[in-house]
C-alpha cells in the first residue's frame, strides 16, 4: 500500500507498538507500495520464510489455504460484528489451524468493511442489481462466479490495474455500498 493510505498507517502503528512493548528488542520494518514485490510474491516469500511478515485480503491466502476463499463470498454475512464474533471463536480456530497447515502464522484479523461496488450507472443494493453492468472484480475464483452470474460482463483485475482504471476517468462515479440481505451463514 502506498504510505499515504489507512492500511500503511496502521502497519506503521503495529512497528511502533511491537518496538515499545519490546522495550526496542524487536523492530519491524514497513515496506510501502510493493517494494517487497506483489501480495502474491510477498505471501509465497512469507512461506518460504525469506519474508517475516506480510498482509492480504483472503483471496490471496486462498492460494495455499483453498477453504479461505469463502470468505471472498459477497454477501457472506450479516454484519461486522457477525464477523467478529465468529473470528473470535471456533472460525477464527479453523482459519489459524489452516495457515498453520499452508505454512502461515495467524497474528490476528483486520475487518476493514466490505468491498463497494463503483459505477456510474445506479446504486446497488443487492445482487440483481449488478445486472447489465460490466464489473472489475477481485482475482478470486469464487468472486469471479459469484459476479458471472450477477453481471456476465464482468473482468478480473489486480489492485494496480483498478488504480489506473480509476484514475483515467474523471467523470463523477456512484459509490455504493451493498447492503447484504441477512445470510445466516456465520
Amino acid at each position: 500500500m502506498p504510505p499515504d493510505t489507512l492500511y500503511h498507517r496502521a502497519i506503521v502503528m503495529f512497528c511502533d507498538e511491537v518496538a515499545k512493548l519490546s522495550s526496542g528488542k524487536m523492530k519491524l520494518d514497513a515496506y510501502p507500495s510493493s517494494q517487497l514485490g506483489s501480495i502474491a510474491e510477498m505471501l509465497s516469500a512469507v512461506k518460504v520464510g525469506s519474508l517475516t511478515m506480510s498482509m492480504a485480503v483472503p483471496a490471496w491466502y486462498s492460494n495455499f489455504m483453498k477453504p479461505i476463499d469463502a470468505f471472498t463470498l459477497p454477501y457472506l454475512v450479516s454484519s461486522q460484528q457477525r464477523l467478529r464474533f465468529a473470528l473470535d471463536g471456533a472460525v477464527g480456530k479453523e482459519i489459524e489451524t489452516l495457515g498453520d497447515g499452508a505454512g502461515f502464522k495467524v497474528l490476528g484479523y483486520w475487518l476493514i468493511g466490505g468491498r463497494h461496488i463503483v459505477n456510474k450507472v445506479r446504486p446497488i443494493e443487492k445482487p440483481s442489481d449488478c445486472q447489465g453492468l460490466k464489473i472489475r472484480v477481485i482475482n478470486s475464483q469464487v468472486y469471479i462466479q459469484a459476479f458471472r452470474r450477477w453481471a456476465p460482463a464482468r473482468s478480473r483485475w489486480t489492485r494496480p490495474s483498478s488504480m489506473s482504471a480509476c484514475s483515467r476517468r474523471h467523470r463523477r462515479l456512484r459509490v455504493s455500498v451493498a447492503r447484504p440481505r441477512r445470510l445466516q451463514a456465520l
